[in-house]
């Protein structure tokens, strides 16, 4: 319901100039007509700073954008890293986060590059890093409560660097013209000389001096009919897709598809265009274009389905040689985004317990079953108590696990719940006094004592006080060592208070002999 509605004695109007409903009285007998409304300005400006929080998206993942595709090893790498929402906007740091850079070289060796913070209230963060090993290397940034982001990048060896240059500017050789004439009545061109010639005779040298035109007839001829470039003279092509990691089925965690040329050739002397197939139609710009004077392209994929996803490599224009697999199987996993945690009930005395409710959703709040298990670590961060488990798991199949807290004094008590690659997030537990149980229990044991003193004619002076103490410790032996097991859950309630204390205050000194008992058996379990 509305903040601004009145039951029973109002209807709402909706300003145009605000858009919320304000409260205008009824009178009996009166016709309610629009009353212009102007808001406040300082009440608007705490509604929406009390709003703020609620509207601003909670960071999920890293998003790794790097400088250039193509390096030469030894040369620095620059790299801006972004802080994501789970449907891949920019969201602000609610705290400083760390973000920790990392390589992976073509042998999959881990190589830790640099670190860094993103600010409080910022969503990005430029890093850089030297790249020195050479090949296709795999650049990416992780903090424990965030989905990893990284991105390839095509590192080549200094001293190749001009050799792939002069090579990327080899242009076809031309063909010239002939006449028609002479073009169809040259002869097929002469078979390559045996390996064992090693030099002409000067009688040859002076034959094809005197005879030019049958020369110029022949090259002519071998140009013409040249046959297709051998495959080591294509352009070699490898496939990845980035970030390496479990995408999110939500539709909105693209996984991007990366074509690189590798090799000798650093630049694409034309447009290469990939025919990929892919098994949820989503691959966006198809087919993917390795554009002119570039040596990588890149389309994206999207899943709003768990599964696993294909992608084959069908064919190119033109022609290329590829390299490694030609089939990438990305993997969607549930749009698991957050873990969320509530006490209940978020209000207890000092003599209740609170269960504790640990459940992964999605973005918008929705529970989701997870397809693998999902350990989570429960620990106080403020306050005073004792939490049954802090290590347990939500089974795989489930969304949600549960465990006990049991304060230990009054006050406000923030417990904590992380799991990896989800955000962490707390609960308050507000501890109270149990002043109604503290007030019967004291109320029955002087009344047990006032009844020892009726049937008992010894110390009658300090039986009344005697029961007060006695009746509160049967009753605290009653709540936490089990004496009255079979009250269960009742022994909370008011009137099980004065009935429990008032039994304790009649058995005055006999409570110690009872308790003593309870306790021996605990202390020699515990030894």
């Amino acid at each position: 319901m509305n903040r601004f509605a009145i039951e029973n004695h109002s209807v709402l109007e909706y300003p145009e100039q605000f858009g919320s409903p304000r409260p205008v009285p009824m009178l009996p007998g009166k016709k309610v007509s629009h009353v212009p409304w102007k808001p406040r300005p300082s009440r608007t400006i705490l509604f929406f700073l009390a709003a703020a929080p609620a509207f601003a998206a909670a960071p999920a993942k890293l998003d790794v954008a790097a400088s250039s595709r193509t390096l030469v090893a030894g040369q620095t790498l620059r790299l801006r890293i972004t802080l994501l929402d789970a449907a891949d906007h920019p969201a602000p740091a609610p705290r400083p986060f760390p973000v920790q850079l990392q390589l992976r070289t073509p042998s999959n060796a881990v190589v830790p590059l640099s670190s860094g913070t993103i600010p409080a209230g910022q969503s990005s963060l430029d890093m850089s890093a030297p790249l020195r090993d050479a090949g296709l290397v795999y650049v990416w940034a992780r903090n424990p409560e965030l989905l990893p982001g990284g991105q390839f990048v095509n590192v080549r060896p200094p001293s190749g660097a001009s050799a792939s240059a002069a090579h990327s500017q080899l242009k076809p050789i031309p063909v010239r013209a002939a006449p028609p004439a002479a073009a169809a009545s040259a002869p097929a061109p002469p078979p390559p000389p045996r390996p064992t010639i090693e030099r002409a005779p000067a009688s040859v040298d002076s034959a094809i001096d005197a005879d030019t035109a049958g020369v110029k007839k022949k090259v002519v001829r071998a140009e013409v009919s040249a046959p297709a470039p051998p495959p080591s003279m294509l352009p070699a092509i490898t496939l990845r897709y980035s970030p390496q990691r479990d995408l999110l089925a939500n539709g909105s965690d693209p996984a991007a598809v990366e074509a690189f040329l590798v090799g000798d050739v650093s630049a694409a002397p034309a447009d290469i265009r990939l025919t990929l197939f892919d098994s949820t139609n989503s691959l966006k710009p198809a087919p993917l274009v390795i554009p002119a004077g570039q040596s990588a392209g890149r389309s994206t994929i999207t899943s709003s389905q768990p599964g696993a996803v294909t992608i084959e490599f069908l064919g190119s224009n033109p022609r290329v040689e590829f390299q490694g697999g030609k089939t990438l199987s990305v993997r969607f996993v549930p749009p698991i985004s957050r873990v969320s945690l509530q006490a209940s009930p978020p209000r207890i005395s000092l003599v209740d317990t609170a269960e504790l409710i640990v459940s992964l959703a999605d973005a918008e709040g929705r529970n989701w079953v997870t397809d693998s298990k999902r350990p989570i670590s429960l620990y106080i961060t403020s306050g005073r108590g004792q939490i049954t488990r802090q290590d347990i798991e939500i089974p795989a199949g489930q969304f949600e696990t549960r465990a006990r807290f049991v304060p230990e004094w009054p006050g406000v008590v923030s417990v904590s719940a992380a799991t990896p690659n989800l955000l962490t997030v707390n609960v308050p537990l507000s501890v109270t006094w149990p002043l109604a149980l503290l007030f019967c229990s004291a109320l029955g044991g002087m009344i047990g004592g006032f009844l020892s003193k009726q049937t008992r004619k010894r110390g009658d002076k300090w039986r009344v006080p005697t029961g007060l103490f006695t009746g509160f410790l049967f009753y605290w032996a009653c709540i936490f060592l089990g004496v009255s097991a079979l009250l269960g859950p009742a022994v909370l309630n008011p009137l099980s208070a004065l009935a429990v204390s008032a039994v304790g205050g009649w058995l005055q000194t006999e409570v110690f002999t009872i308790v003593g008992d309870l306790l021996r058996p605990r202390a020699a379990a515990g030894a």
